[in-house]
């Protein structure tokens, strides 16, 4: 953080040598976005930098975010140049409304840093100040001048862990990074701009305006490469939006006294893409009305609305026929309409109503990817339980599966044995659903791969546990419009219990330590609502330093025992709900657990073992509930313990 303290200085020194030269030479100015590289995820972008910091500064969010360790050293560093500038009025009307930019890009695989650009607004002078840098002292740091492409570079080396930091004078800017790399690049586009050239920018750097503290743009064709900094795999999301939209602009301000973080501005698009995103700017704005049957343990939901499922489904399938992709989708769909003799659009695409919806809810146990779920509001529910019902009898003809469909709860469940079903027509956003289970609730039809996640969805709803009954949730979504076509929404606290298995081991660690100051954004949206051929964009986060307030979900009761706490039996994963026998093993093929099921719940005998074949646990259940005596064992097959349950209930042993 020192280096970063360094450019601090460097900014308050090389803004005095400008109010020694400013009378001595022209000028020559640029804009800072013509000295981006091209290859910039996303851009920050400020004409204030210095009230833009009082009010940062000023706020709850910083104050909490000092708590933590780097960023109260940032602060620290902050606040030393903030009090220079203060004492020094002339230093602070030059610097408080110059331009200030910083640009974020991957440098190399998995890496990426920063670009900071600060407008001293006379050019050749500035030329003349860099001769002058080799010859400040600063202790522990050596001074170098190198020449790339005509264009002077001062490289500030640490002596102690011979780190960098670089300096150059382009025009009117200053240019400062820790990457070489990043300072070269910039050189190369004076001359050959690629972002400030871009119409899709200039389009979205008009439609935003200057309003706000700072302006955030985002270039979505880095995304993927981005989010690969943080992520294990390739996500399929990611990937699409970063190849769906081009560019987003923002304006950033606090609301509601600090507690709400607010960017505005707008989207566009890639016209080339063939893809949902496109199809929903031209179907008109639907309906977010899913909520009511998402749970509120949901960590993460993604939603696709438009005014009418028939006319996007027309459009998307126009995006495809411009695009090699149309041939092999076409074929894929005749294929499966012929197999299992359907109209996957009589069939299916008729009684969809105004919204999809992906969720993800808070893991239960079942592997990293059991907890997804597909949505879709129906337009005619009686319509689409007649199709579905006609599709799972023309599977149920055409293929060896045997499920009966079983009621759960008052709710029907049922099964579509279709590999690839989801994909054939909606694309690659769906391709997790494999062989989805289904049920109905209200007017919303519910899939998901994993019968233990449609059980725990109904169980929310019964229970009362949606989101729709949630008033922290309601409140938030006031904030958005009610009508939109992309709308993204996390329960930051919950999202984070979602992670592992996503994430790199090091940004696990990193979540885990600074738990505090990620759960403090406590809801995160994100919206693309269509106007005209743009997408007015707003993404939103409420803010909570009441620590109180950030455990994902109330602790369920612990059970107070009179000895020694004994094992519970885990979570059984049934892939097949209307299996009558559960059956788990050891690596080394040995029975692990074995358990009576009946219409999807454990009913009759269980039995856990130790994996030298030893009994472990000896019960029975009765709907899902333990029930009469409970033995439990050591791996010699001593009785250490019983156990007596009536209905789930301990009872006295």
């Amino acid at each position: 953080m020192k280096k970063l303290f360094l450019l601090l200085f460097l900014l308050c020194l090389l803004t005095v040598a400008y109010i020694s030269f400013n009378r001595l030479f022209p000028k020559e100015e640029f804009n800072a976005i013509f000295l981006i590289p091209e290859d910039a995820v996303y851009i920050l972008e400020t004409d204030e930098p210095i009230k833009a910091w009082r009010e940062v500064s000023g706020s709850k969010l910083w104050k909490h975010l000092r708590k933590q360790p780097y960023f109260n050293e940032l602060t620290n560093s902050a606040d030393e140049l903030y009090q220079i500038i203060e004492a020094n009025p002339a230093v602070f009307q030059l610097i408080g409304t110059r331009t200030v930019a910083i640009s974020a890009h991957v440098y190399q695989p998995k890496t990426y840093d920063f670009l900071y650009l600060i407008d001293l607004e006379n050019a050749a002078k500035l030329q003349v100040v860099q001769g002058y840098l080799e010859h400040i002292p600063l202790k522990n740091y050596t001074i170098k001048q190198r020449t790339f492409k005509n264009q002077s570079i001062t490289e500030f080396v640490n002596t102690k862990d011979n780190s960098s930091i670089f300096v150059s004078f382009i025009g009117n800017f200053l240019l400062c990074s820790f990457q070489k790399k990043l300072i070269e690049d910039a050189i190369t586009q004076k001359d050959q701009p690629t972002i400030a050239l871009n119409p899709k920018f200039t389009e979205i750097n008009n439609l935003a305006g200057t309003t706000g503290l700072f302006r955030l743009y985002m270039q979505y064709a880095y995304i993927d490469e981005y989010m690969q900094c943080y992520l294990q795999n390739q996500d399929q999301y990611i990937n699409s939006l970063s190849k769906s939209l081009m560019y987003s602009g923002a304006n950033f301000r606090f609301e509601e006294d600090g507690n709400v973080l607010n960017l505005k501005g707008y989207t566009n698009i890639n016209d080339s893409a063939n893809s949902f995103v496109k199809a929903l700017l031209l179907s008109g704005r639907g309906q977010l009305k899913a909520q009511a049957v998402i749970p509120q343990r949901t960590a993460f939901y993604f939603s696709l609305s438009c005014a009418d499922y028939d006319t996007f489904f027309s459009n998307f399938e126009n995006t495809l026929q411009a695009s090699n992709e149309w041939d092999e989708y076409k074929a894929n769909i005749e294929k499966a309409e012929k197999f299992l003799n359907i109209s996957v659009k009589k069939n299916f695409i008729d009684w969809i109503g105004q919204e999809i919806t992906v969720v993800q809810t808070q893991p239960k146990g079942l592997g990293k990817d059991n907890e997804l779920a597909l949505i879709f509001k129906a337009k005619n529910i009686d319509l689409a339980k007649e199709n579905l019902h006609y599709i799972a009898e023309q599977v149920r003809k055409r293929t060896p599966v045997k499920f009966r469909e079983l009621d759960y709860n008052g709710y029907k469940i049922g099964y579509l044995s279709v590999k690839g079903f989801f994909r054939l027509f909606l694309g690659s956003f769906f391709e997790k659903l494999e062989k989805p289970y289904f049920t109905v609730i209200e007017d919303y039809v519910i899939f998901s791969n994993h019968p233990q996640t449609i059980k725990n969805i109904i169980n929310d709803y019964v229970a009362g546990n949606t989101l729709a009954k949630s008033p922290e949730f309601e409140e938030f979504i006031d904030k958005f419009k009610e009508a939109s076509n992309v709308f993204v929404y996390t329960k930051t606290p919950i999202l984070k219990t979602t992670l592992k298995n996503y994430v790199s081991a090091q940004t696990w660690q990193q979540l885990n330590t600074n738990q505090p100051y990620i759960a403090c954004f406590q809801q995160i949206g994100f919206q693309l609502s269509a106007e005209n051929d743009v997408f007015a964009t707003q993404f939103s986060s409420t803010f909570t330093d009441d620590f109180s307030k950030l455990n994902p979900l109330p602790p369920a009761p612990v059970p107070v025992l009179d000895s020694a706490a004994l094992p519970e039996p885990p979570e059984i994963e049934l892939e097949d709900l209307g299996a009558d026998v559960y059956e788990e093993k050891f690596p080394n093929g040995k029975i692990k657990i074995e358990a009576k099921i009946k219409n999807g719940k454990k009913h009759g005998y269980y039995t856990e073992y130790f994996a030298n074949g030893e009994k472990k646990v000896k019960g029975e259940y009765a709907n899902d509930l333990r029930h009469g005596t409970w033995r439990y064992y050591d791996e010699y097959g001593t009785v250490l313990r019983k156990r007596e349950f009536e209905n789930g209930v301990e009872v006295r042993d």
